[in-house]
């Protein structure tokens, strides 16, 4: 079977099957091309990122800050520990929680609103003790975050945008402005930092054309946000 995305700010993906035809292909993306419009044309920009405003870097270093600081305090009252955190570049994951308690989440989150950090990290320290999306796992998560439905939601709406950001200087800022670990931490903490043609795709063959333009888990298994 077939699948086609809209991925934010990038060209439309349409995978298919090798039996597929061109000819197939082409009919499937013709038929969606209205739908194709539609997505894109949501794909508005609202969190007032600036690529040149980031540093990739600093805002790695501000999140590990962050999420050990509310990791560590959450810890305890959950009854649960971890061995490690990493703070990765996930294309489509928040966060993720290892069956030998490591912990990893995205750098971006440090560009959200804090209470969305906050409660990512809480969501995942949850896995260490529920390693599924059962009732019982969002019933300890609402003991520790109440109003989780918010974080969730805008994660939703805004985190498709966040997840395509793509600073213009991954390692540090030259001349310009520079986002430093303080203010990184400052903003988010206040809940205010800035947020500063198709592509079908087949496991045999990957072409291109001129059209313009979240959290499972598994016991035992690495869980992902």
């Amino acid at each position: 079977m077939w699948r086609l995305e809209v991925p934010w700010g990038e060209p439309a993906r349409l995978t298919a099957p090798r039996w597929m035809s061109g000819a197939e292909i082409e009919q499937v993306l013709e038929e969606k091309r209205a739908w194709i419009e539609k997505e894109r044309a949501r794909q508005v920009p609202r969190l007032g990122l600036d690529a040149r405003d980031v540093s990739e870097s600093e805002a790695r270093t501000a999140a590990r800050e962050l999420v050990s600081a509310i990791a560590e305090e959450e810890a305890e009252p959950l009854g649960v520990s971890f061995a490690r955190i990493h703070i990765r570049g996930q294309r489509t994951l928040w966060g993720s929680c290892s069956s030998r308690g490591t912990l990893s989440f995205n750098w971006r989150l440090v560009l959200a609103p804090y209470e969305v950090l906050d409660y990512v990290v809480v969501h995942e320290l949850c896995h260490l003790r529920e390693h599924n999306h059962s009732r019982r796992f969002w019933s300890l998560v609402e003991q520790r975050r109440p109003h989780w439905r918010a974080q969730r939601d805008w994660l939703h709406e805004h985190g498709p945008e966040l997840l395509a950001f793509r600073p213009a200087v991954s390692q540090s800022c030259r001349g310009g402005l520079k986002m430093s670990t303080s203010s990184v931490s400052s903003s988010a903490s206040a809940a205010c930092g800035r947020f500063g043609g198709m592509t079908s795709t087949s496991p045999a063959r990957t072409s291109t054309t001129s059209s313009p333009s979240s959290p499972r888990k598994k016991r035992r298994q690495p869980s992902r946000t």
